[in-house]
């Protein structure tokens, strides 16, 4: 047999699965055109994450008590919703988190943790939209946060 034309061709990748003891073979193969277009990331480049993974509540979480303990406010904030998560591979890792909080009903304490357990938002109608940048270097146990925040109804210029 001779190709006809490589116009037409495919890219496969075949996964298979041998457990001879249970007598089972699977194989999987999925293949795509090969002219298609493939997504290709940029060494160094952002790439966003998934707003809703525990690890990036965290990391907002800090940073929420971080700008807390700096505004010097006395009332506790509670972050409503992460809107957005990006990671980019620098000397380290660079994580950008941009997320909404509102004040609560209660008060902050000096490392920035609310000084009572059921803290209720007061309102929605003073949230603030808070941007951070968390630098971390595990190698020289190093973590950089830096964290602003201001009023969501005001306008960026």
């Amino acid at each position: 047999c001779e190709v006809q034309s490589t116009a037409n061709t495919l890219t496969c990748h075949s996964e298979i699965l041998e457990q001879p003891w249970l007598k089972k073979k699977e194989i999987t193969v999925n293949c795509i055109p090969s002219n298609s277009r493939k997504k290709r990331q940029i060494a160094g480049g952002e790439y966003e994450q998934d707003p809703n993974n525990a690890e990036y509540r965290q990391l907002a979480e800090e940073s929420l008590s971080k700008y807390l303990v700096s505004s010097g406010t006395t009332q506790y904030h509670k972050i409503i919703k992460i809107i957005k998560v990006t990671t980019q591979v620098v000397s380290g890792s660079k994580t950008r988190i941009d997320f909404t909080v509102a004040p609560t009903n209660c008060v902050v304490d000096s490392n920035g943790q609310p000084t009572a357990s059921n803290c209720e938002v007061q309102s929605t109608a003073n949230t603030l939209t808070c941007h951070s940048e968390i630098l971390e270097q595990p190698w020289l146990k190093k973590k950089e946060i830096t964290v602003n925040c201001i009023p969501s109804n005001s306008r960026k210029k």
